[in-house]
């Protein structure tokens, strides 16, 4: 075709097909190609490159269409020379800022030890449970130091006898005392050594401590919904709880203001075992997810663990953010009260959070606790538990 340009056969590749101007052209856009994967480029460059790349393949396609004139071919070889150079400058950037990324770090100071822990995770100061309760509680108005006075001696009857009791820890509390001992050790036969004895089986209650039940949220619940009767409402529309509102207590929904909200519900092993399987369940409007929720007894005004305190007897406020009591100008530089006023010196250094959140290390240990407390599966048939153990919606 006139005004076109004849294809010269010297040119062709006798493999390919491929001219060398085209082949290196090809060549350097995988080249170019590569080095877009590179991490140290910046998003404007790497725009750049994408742009090169689009415009050296478009170029090599209207070569290869021959169905351009000679003034236009030598136009888009210039071109592709413009790009070629311009991605081989991008290239020499990389390689500068590569440079200057390596005698940044090879200039930094090697970390000290002090400096190391400082970075390092902080540790709980706790140790896995793995032991189980006996409590003793004294029966009003009886007073709790004679019935620990009268256990301690029986105590020590007991461990001068052939009945010797491994015993990990006793701890006095306001009503009695709790005494943790090993796993393995026969929990309900040193129960019943307790109670042979009159003298403390008249004054106290002594039961074994008694799991918690599981506890779940249900995500985004159309407000719609009833939350008073959630239990029943799962129950009729799921066909594996059916029969199951007994086992099923709503404890209180969490406040939103959009049209849903999250409720919050204890459930037994049994129902915990069959909502896990799946995650979801239906309600009267529609499909929604179910979430695991460990619930920490934490006073929201001194931000105490102590299951006893009563918040609302409590005459502190605490702010959540900055640890001050009472009426401020809240600073919001984070700062854990519990963390802060603890024995522990790595605590103190690092209580950069709230008190309430999962951050908060000592709040992580609470959630354990709770964790270890709580009875996910459910008991084997063949057994049979102490009365104090049955599980109870009233928890």
């Amino acid at each position: 075709m006139a005004g076109r340009r004849d294809k010269d056969e010297s040119d062709l590749d006798s493999d390919s097909g491929t001219n060398p101007q085209q082949a290196s052209l090809f060549d350097h856009i995988l080249k170019t190609s590569k080095l877009f994967n590179e991490k140290s480029l910046s998003q404007k460059t790497k725009n750049d490159l994408i742009k090169i790349i689009l415009e050296l393949q478009q170029n090599i396609g209207m070569i290869q269409s021959e169905m351009v004139s000679i003034d236009e071919y030598g136009k888009l070889e210039e071109r592709c020379e413009e790009l070629q150079q311009k991605s081989v400058c991008l290239e020499a950037e990389l390689m500068h800022v590569k440079s200057l990324k390596y005698d940044e770090i090879m200039s930094q100071k090697t970390p000290s030890y002090s400096d190391i822990l400082k970075k390092a995770p902080i540790p709980v100061p706790t140790k896995q449970i793995n032991e189980q309760t006996i409590i003793i509680k004294a029966i009003s108005p009886i007073n709790s130091t004679e019935v620990q006075c009268e256990a301690y001696d029986h105590i020590k009857t007991m461990q001068n006898s052939s009945n010797k009791f491994k015993i990990n820890k006793i701890i006095k509390t306001k009503t009695g005392m709790l005494i943790k001992t090993p796993m393995n050790e026969n929990i309900d036969q040193l129960i019943e050594e307790f109670k042979a004895n009159d003298k403390i089986n008249h004054t106290s209650y002594i039961y074994k401590s008694k799991m918690l039940d599981p506890t779940i949220v249900l995500k985004k619940v159309n407000k719609l919904t009833d939350p008073t009767s959630i239990n029943k409402i799962i129950c009729s529309m799921n066909n594996q709880l059916e029969n199951c509102e007994d086992d099923i207590k709503v404890l209180f929904p969490i406040k939103s203001q959009s049209s849903c909200q999250d409720i919050v519900l204890r459930v037994s092993p049994k129902v915990y075992q069959i909502i896990n399987k799946t995650k979801q369940v239906y309600t009267d409007i529609e499909l929604i997810n179910v979430k695991d929720k460990v619930l920490v007894k934490q006073c929201q005004k001194c931000f105490q663990f102590n299951a006893q305190h009563k918040q609302n007897d409590c005459h502190h406020n605490f702010c959540a953010e900055c640890a001050t009591d009472g009426p401020h100008k809240c600073s919001h530089n984070l700062k854990c009260i519990n963390c802060s006023k603890h024995t522990n010196q790595q605590l103190k250094q690092h209580c950069d959070h709230k008190a309430n959140s999962p951050q908060c290390p000592l709040y992580q240990t609470q959630i354990n606790r709770t964790k270890d407390r709580t009875c996910y599966a459910l008991i084997p048939p063949n057994t049979s538990p102490d009365p104090g153990d049955n599980f109870s919606m009233n928890q």
